[in-house]
Formats: structure tokens, C-alpha cells, sequence
């Protein structure tokens, strides 16, 4: 039998440890989020560039390369509505050729004013995330076209 003056102290060392529990499953909820929503945004950039400098067409490429980039984001079951894709090159020979750098740009806004406390630290309830990815136009694609 317990000696009276140990009589509640589970309850109190539940109470002193549930706060600490709380908030490294929503630490580990924010990051993950963070984790996901960053390497999305990083194979989205990468479909974007790939699929912009297959074309050697510049309205081709830029229209396939925003197309590539929310696909794959809605392959990760992203609101692609939050995205923002914009393709920039470098003038190589005065227009889009073989061998011109593209960059594929994106920006995605993460939510978090569904998380506790979370959404008090961030006044517009969303982080930015950017990603960046440049590849070369195809050196050795053959040109055609339907």
C-alpha cells in the first residue's frame, strides 16, 4: 500500500510530461510538412526545366514547362492554386537555341494555421518556399514538329 503523500504524483509527472509530448508531435508535424512540401517543390522544378528545354521552341517550352511543374506538384496532392512557376533564360545567340540556360523557378505557400501555435507564429498563416532549377536547352535534339 502507497504512503499517503505519494498518492498523486503519477497525475503530476502526466501533467508536467504532456505539454513536452504536445509539442514534439507538432515540431515533428511542422517539419515534416516543411520536408514534403520542399521536396515536391524541388522535383517540380526539375520536371519544369526538363520538360522547357526538351523544346526548342521558346512559347512551346515555357507553355509545356508550367504544365510539367503543377502536374507534378498535383502528383505530390498539392493545391497547385498555391503554386507559382515562371521560367527565365539566358539569351544565348539572341534567341532560345541548343545549349541556352533555362531556370525554372517555383514558389509554394505552406499552411500552417491548422497547427497549434504554429499559426500565431506566422501572421500571413503560410511560409514561402522557392526552389530553383537550371538546365540546358538539348545540344543534340533533332528538330521537328507536329
Amino acid at each position: 500500500m502507497r504512503a499517503r503523500e505519494e498518492r498523486g504524483q503519477a497525475s503530476v509527472e502526466l501533467l508536467l510530461v504532456i505539454p513536452v509530448l504536445f509539442f514534439m508531435i507538432v515540431t515533428v508535424v511542422f517539419f515534416g510538412r516543411i520536408l514534403y512540401v520542399r521536396i515536391a517543390l524541388d522535383a517540380a522544378t526539375y520536371d519544369c526545366a526538363r520538360s522547357a528545354v526538351e523544346s526548342l521552341r521558346y512559347h512551346r517550352g515555357i507553355e509545356q514547362a508550367s504544365y510539367a511543374g503543377w502536374n507534378t506538384l498535383s502528383g505530390f496532392y498539392l493545391d497547385v492554386s498555391d503554386a507559382e512557376f515562371w521560367v527565365s533564360y539566358t539569351v544565348g545567340y539572341g534567341r532560345w537555341y541548343r545549349g541556352t540556360e533555362v531556370t525554372c523557378h517555383a514558389r509554394f505557400n505552406v499552411r500552417v494555421d491548422d497547427l497549434p501555435f504554429v499559426g500565431a507564429l506566422y501572421p500571413d498563416r503560410a511560409i514561402p518556399l522557392h526552389s530553383t532549377t537550371t538546365l540546358q536547352v538539348e545540344r543534340y535534339a533533332s528538330y521537328w514538329s507536329w
